[in-house]
């Protein structure tokens, strides 16, 4: 169903990182806990990226974490069918609203790092989901036509930038967005996904 790439989104999607980020931001475990529901939430004002920063993290200190702590947990078969979608010579983009300062040292090391050809982190000057500048951007750079792409998502805002850029679309129920709207195509783990 992929086609010829499948881009991602990356939290909610590809790992369950509200934990990551809360353990993160703070020692005491029902701050953790409570921080961690509010990440997930969608549409919620709560960054995770604001959050660092104003705590104090930069590139450098998220690097620092990874190596002691290791990146987010990945969800069950996530890293499977992406190793099985990359040998079959079809291409993985990340395409997120955080920022590369975040993205980039938190997949460094992963398993991840070696299965994406392409990162479109959010940026000052281009829109971010839902508008579909992100998804452009990246299809522009794998040099796919969006009609032989797949977005898989977890929000809303994932939805109408996929739809707006002209790409299928999969709503990853697993992940922060809730019930996706009527009709739209859906996965209830990794290990359906047809790609």
């Amino acid at each position: 169903m992929a086609g010829e790439a499948l881009l991602l989104d990356l939290d909610g999607t590809i790992w369950d990182s509200a934990p990551w980020y809360a353990a993160r931001l703070s020692t005491n475990p029902a701050e953790r806990a409570d921080l961690a529901i509010q990440l997930k939430k969608s549409g919620t004002t709560v960054s995770a990226a604001k959050l660092l920063r104003a705590a104090g993290y930069t590139t450098t200190r998220i690097r620092a974490e990874c190596r002691t702590y290791g990146p987010p947990e990945f969800y069950p078969g996530a890293l499977s069918t992406l190793q099985r979608y990359v040998q079959s010579d079809r291409t993985v983009a990340i395409v997120t609203n955080l920022p590369a300062w975040l993205v980039t040292p938190l997949v460094e090391g992963s398993e991840l790092e070696n299965l994406v050809g392409h990162f479109e982190t959010g940026k000052r000057g281009v829109p971010a989901k839902p508008r579909p500048n992100l998804l452009l951007r990246a299809l522009a750079a794998l040099q796919v036509a969006p009609t032989a792409a797949t977005m898989l998502g977890d929000t809303g805002a994932d939805l109408k930038a996929a739809s707006a850029a002209g790409t299928c679309f999969i709503w990853a129920s697993w992940g922060y967005g809730g019930i996706p709207p009527e009709g739209t195509a859906t996965a209830e783990s990794w290990e359906e996904l047809q790609l």
